[in-house]
């Protein structure tokens, strides 16, 4: 009877320590449940807290960036006036010294006379209206120029072919006209009135009807105007030539055996 008493009692507080037990646990997972949810809520307030920061701090950043760059603008935009009236003060003075001081008429020849392609021929003409002998040492440095300078000319046509566009416009078209028509039969009208030789008049039309020069195209390269018209009269009348130097010919015998 004592034993069974003793069993029943172990049996008890067994189960009187396991439920205990039991409870204590229930508790302690309860309070660590809530320190976590606790910990959690902490962080999610301090993120929350950080991304706020953080959108503050960008949103004054880009108004200060914002700021910066209209004081910018502004300082540029003032720059720019300034600078603007500063042109165009210099340019109204220089206006007003250009109408007090009226330009010569003359500048812009001696300036054209000034480059060799001007002044070169002119020379040569001088040298043999005036008959001064040629230097027979100089003719073999010449000999070599005379005999390289039309196929550099030439050659310089085709570059400047090349890398100009042909454009056939009203002005090439007139450049054409005069070259390869207006001059020649002036000259043949000349001729006849002078009464030259037909050999020498037939020699003079058509080499006035030759294609222009290539110094045009050079002096037009060097002072950046009218490249494209000049190279396109040139290559026009390059083409027109094969058809207008028979054409001369036989207009000249006709003015001739005409008059």
């Amino acid at each position: 009877m004592e034993l069974w008493l003793a069993i029943v009692l172990i049996v008890a507080a067994l189960a009187v320590g396991a439920a205990v037990g039991f409870v204590v646990y229930r508790k302690v997972l309860d309070a660590k449940k809530k320190q976590d949810e606790a910990t959690i809520e902490s962080a999610e307030k301090e993120a929350a807290r950080i991304v706020s920061e953080a959108k503050e701090k960008a949103a004054t950043a880009k108004k200060t960036a914002l700021l910066e760059a209209k004081e910018e603008s502004y300082k540029l935009r003032e720059n720019a006036e300034k600078e603007i009236q500063k042109q165009r003060g210099d340019a109204e003075k220089e206006q007003t010294a250009t109408v007090g001081k009226k330009q010569s008429a003359w500048k812009p020849v001696i300036h054209a006379l000034e480059q060799p392609v001007a002044w070169a021929p002119i020379l040569a003409v001088i040298w043999v209206i005036a008959g001064i002998p040629w230097p027979e040492w100089a003719s073999p440095s010449f000999d070599l120029i005379k005999g390289a300078n039309a196929s550099m000319a030439v050659f310089a046509a085709g570059i400047t072919l090349s890398a100009v566009k042909i454009t056939i416009n009203w002005q090439a078209v007139l450049g054409a006209i005069l070259k390869l028509v207006v001059m020649p039969l002036a000259v043949l009208v000349v001729g006849i009135m002078f009464h030259m030789t037909p050999e020498n008049l037939k020699m003079l039309v058509v080499a006035c009807a030759l294609p222009p020069a290539f110094s045009g195209i050079i002096i037009a390269s060097e002072y950046d105007t009218y490249v494209a018209t000049s190279t396109s009269s040139l290559a026009l009348s390059v083409i027109l030539f094969m058809g207008m130097c028979p054409l001369w010919l036989w207009i000249t015998d006709i003015a001739l055996k005409m008059y």
